[in-house]
């Protein structure tokens, strides 16, 4: 099942990258080193940078937090199946998300309550990325900065109202993002 996943896995990582490059960074440094640990004749190769996959099929989910997790850490919640109407319930934000098929939520759980409480007819399948903050301590591999905007916006050379961001001679200047009021995720 891992081998066949692993271009999905792949995919999913590209994205992880974009929107918390931070974590994404200390994910993989944290597989790489639990690789050169193994010892076995048949490695295994894991294609994620998050410490932790699980699958829920058909289950409600009660409402939790994350509790292995750090504050700046995102879990990816994979939404699969056929036929069903999902809902994420995030009561510390007062609201739900719909959660059908192919939806994927990045979420910090172990800040934000979370739950799904019904889906209705279908098949539910969840595949849900996780990171276990004790792995990155036993690595001694410093938990991630929580994600910021101006990171996406210098990314994609845009700052306030999608202008580009220029300093002197055209280049890119990271300096005025910070001055425009942007707020951390």
């Amino acid at each position: 099942w891992l081998s066949e996943m692993t271009a999905t896995e792949q995919f999913w990582s590209a994205i992880t990258s974009i929107i918390a490059p931070h974590q994404y960074l200390a994910g993989m440094r944290s597989v790489s080193s639990l690789n050169l640990m193994v010892k076995t004749s048949h490695p295994v190769v894991w294609p994620s940078e998050f410490s932790g996959i699980k699958v829920i099929v058909n289950r409600e989910t009660p409402h939790h937090r994350d509790p292995g997790a750090s504050p700046s850490f995102y879990d990816l919640l994979v939404s699969l199946g056929k036929g069903h109407q999902a809902i994420l319930d995030l009561p510390d934000l007062g609201t739900e998300l719909r959660y059908t098929p192919g939806t994927m939520i990045y979420i910090c759980g172990k800040v934000l309550e979370h739950g799904v409480p019904r889906w209705g007819d279908g098949e539910r399948i969840v595949i849900a990325h996780f990171v276990k903050d004790k792995v990155h301590d036993r690595q001694s591999i410093p938990r991630p900065e929580f994600p910021m905007d101006r990171e996406f916006l210098i990314k994609v050379g845009a700052g306030k109202g999608g202008k580009p961001i220029r300093g002197k001679k055209g280049r890119k200047n990271a300096s005025k993002v910070g001055n425009q009021g942007v707020r951390r995720w």
